[in-house]
């Protein structure tokens, strides 16, 4: 429901404005799809990092890069396995040294994982500053970002850190956006309609921000987003009033990970 979308969206905008660099890590391991978003052909994974045979983890961190693939944007990527197989043979503890050695060489890290609350995105989850989560406006969705959310709960992750975000809301679908936005009391980060603006944007490789700044549903991820930069550079942001719907808005800081979970 649009998780990869915001993680790249999320990248781009960190790199804008800051001028910091900014990698994603595409954590779902099977079938990952920020390369294809972004038209990238990178010729190493996050598998082939992790083949390297080092008891020296800065050794990892020194050659991290190597295994990298950079987007005309600025934005790195460290891409998901070319095989699906190669993803039974990353553990909990592989991802954990990966991000680990990312946040030493960048400034900001996006970990873009499956829906599933596997071992995997556990051990990124507790290596994030913040987890963006999303879900589109029907029942079957919502009903999962509920589930969702309670189970961080049971985790013991706090309710500040996560950031709910509503994609592709549409009217006179049904369900009506002001009744959703009362389920969760924490309330929506962003509210984004559909936009065939992101399906254009994705066609050709680039972030829809980058694409067309200027467009309805770049305006309300750049008003959500705002407050998420250092306060020295947040005068750079256009303020906008796109955005109806703020929750709970944190700060992320230099070496921060932040993760993307949607719930389709």
């Amino acid at each position: 429901c649009g998780k990869t979308f915001y993680a790249t969206n999320l990248a781009y905008f960190l790199t804008h404005y800051t001028g910091k660099r900014t990698c994603i890590v595409d954590l779902d391991l099977q079938f990952g799809e920020v390369s294809t978003a972004l038209r990238l052909r990178p010729r190493f994974t996050i598998f082939d990092a992790l083949q390297r045979d080092e008891e020296d983890e800065s050794a990892l961190a020194d050659h991290i890069e190597e295994y990298m693939v950079k987007h005309d944007t600025g934005i790195y990527l460290l891409p998901a396995p070319k095989d699906p197989s190669e993803a039974d043979r990353i553990s909990p503890p592989d991802v954990t040294r990966i991000i680990e050695a990312i946040r030493t060489k960048f400034d900001y890290v996006i970990v873009d994982t499956p829906a599933a609350l596997t071992e995997i995105v556990l051990a990124a989850f507790d290596l994030s500053d913040e987890l963006f989560t999303l879900a589109t406006l029907d029942l079957p969705s919502v009903r999962n970002m509920g589930v969702f959310l309670n189970t961080l709960d049971k985790l013991k992750i706090p309710s500040d850190h996560v950031q709910l975000i509503l994609n592709k809301a549409e009217k006179d679908v049904g369900i009506d956006i002001e009744q959703i936005t009362k389920l969760f009391p924490q309330g929506f980060m962003s509210v984004l309609p559909y936009a065939r603006e992101v399906s254009k944007s994705i066609n050709v490789g680039m972030p829809v921000l980058a694409f067309n700044p200027n467009a309805d549903v770049s305006r309300r991820i750049t008003a959500g987003l705002r407050d998420y930069l250092p306060e020295d550079v947040r005068d750079r942001v256009p303020e906008t009033n796109s955005n109806n719907h703020h929750g709970i808005i944190g700060r992320l800081f230099r070496r921060s990970a932040v993760a993307t979970n949607s719930n389709a």
